[in-house]
C-alpha cells in the first residue's frame, strides 16, 4: 500500500514537471513581449516597497503592533523563567532576582510593560473596528492617538505604583 501511494506521488511529480516544462516551451517570445509592455504600461511598481511610501500612523501602528507582539512572546519567555526560577529554590531564584533587579533587566520588563499595554490597547481598538466603530480616516486617526496615550499612562501609572511599593519598603 505505501509503495502504491509513494509511486502514485513520484508519477504525480512528474506529469507537473514535464506539464510545467511544456507550457515554457509553448510561450512564444512573442507572448513574452506583449505580457512585458503590458506591465510596462500600467508605469506602477509590481509590488510596493515601504521606501516609496510616505511614513504615516496606520502603517507605522501596523507594524508596531507587530512587534509589540513579538515582544511580548520573548517577554513570556523571560516570565517562564521567573516562575521557574521562583520553583527551583531560594538560591537559584535570588540569581534570577539579581539579573532581573540590575538597570538593564529593569529596563527590559520596562520595555516588556509596553509593549503589553501598547499591545492591549491597540487590540481593543481593532476590536473597536471589528463592531464597525472609527472606521473612517478621522476615527482611524484619533483612535491612533488614543492608543498611543494609553499606552503612555498605562505605563506610567505602573511603574509609578511599583517604585512607590519599593520605595515605600
Amino acid at each position: 500500500m505505501i509503495g502504491d501511494t509513494t509511486s502514485a506521488i513520484g508519477l504525480l511529480a512528474t506529469i507537473l514537471t514535464f506539464s510545467r516544462i511544456d507550457l515554457e516551451r509553448r510561450m512564444r517570445d512573442k507572448d513574452k513581449e506583449r505580457i512585458g509592455e503590458m506591465i510596462m504600461a500600467k508605469q506602477r511598481p509590481l509590488s510596493p516597497h515601504l521606501m516609496i511610501y510616505k511614513p504615516q500612523l496606520t502603517t507605522i501602528m501596523s507594524i508596531m503592533h507587530r512587534m509589540t507582539g513579538g515582544a511580548l512572546a520573548m517577554g513570556s519567555l523571560l516570565v517562564v523563567w521567573w516562575i521557574v526560577a521562583l520553583a527551583s529554590g531560594a538560591e537559584y531564584y535570588a540569581f534570577v532576582q539579581t539579573i532581573i533587579g540590575h538597570w538593564m533587566g529593569q529596563l527590559v520588563i520596562f520595555g516588556f510593560s509596553v509593549a503589553v499595554f501598547y499591545h492591549l490597547s491597540n487590540g481593543i481598538r481593532h476590536l473597536l473596528w471589528d463592531f464597525g466603530y472609527n472606521l473612517s480616516i478621522e476615527g482611524v486617526h484619533r483612535s491612533g492617538y488614543v492608543v498611543l496615550v494609553m499606552t503612555l499612562v498605562l505605563t506610567a501609572l505602573t511603574w509609578v505604583s511599583v517604585w512607590a511599593s519599593v520605595w515605600t519598603n
